[in-house]
């Protein structure tokens, strides 16, 4: 049996969405839009700073500068909405074997069988496990209760669920990036 034990804080929400968002198909398209409008107000600001129009210039420009860090503001948007949940700062208590997944709180105790994840997502600092396109669960390796169950992870995961894929190197998965 695996078993993992962390924190439902902030932070662990935020880590988990950027995994989320670090696997995401669209995430280079996103990105290169993002860096296409960044370029666009910035050389609209300048443009208009060229031509004398002080106030317009330097809105464009402040504007770009506020685009590169839009992330931040979803950071601070999933923060927020962990604040309101019945479950903030719970300790959770996550123990998977060959039949099922179960996570346990002094408020919960769920009990999935395999069938119902749909993929896994294989990070150097932890997995992420589906339960359709947008409902996942985020597993750190620095929560597993002793380090020998990384390799049982991996494997009990890897038997389990399919497809998988992998992003960054994965100790013992022996396949740096790409899809196993």
């Amino acid at each position: 049996m695996t078993v993992a034990v962390f924190e439902f804080d902030e932070d662990f929400l935020v880590e988990a969405f950027r995994c989320y968002r670090r696997q995401h198909p669209a995430r280079w398209v996103f990105l290169g839009l993002k860096v296409g409008a960044i370029l666009l107000v910035a050389a609209i600001g300048c443009w208009a700073l060229f031509r004398g129009n002080t106030l317009p210039g330097v809105v464009f420009v402040s504007l770009s500068f506020l685009l590169c860090f839009v992330h931040r503001v979803d950071d601070w948007w999933v923060r927020r909405a962990l604040r309101k949940s019945p479950y903030a700062d719970e300790v959770l208590r996550v123990e998977m074997d060959e039949t099922s997944y179960r996570v346990t709180s002094p408020k919960q105790d769920v009990k999935l069988q395999w069938s119902v994840f749909t993929r896994v997502v294989h990070f150097p600092d932890g997995v992420l496990i589906f339960q359709g396109p947008r409902v996942f669960n985020w597993i750190p390796v620095t929560a597993l209760v002793a380090p020998a169950d990384r390799a049982g992870l991996e494997t009990l995961v890897r038997s389990k669920i399919r497809p998988h894929q992998v992003i960054g190197t994965v100790a013992g998965a022996g396949v740096p990036g790409g899809k196993i």
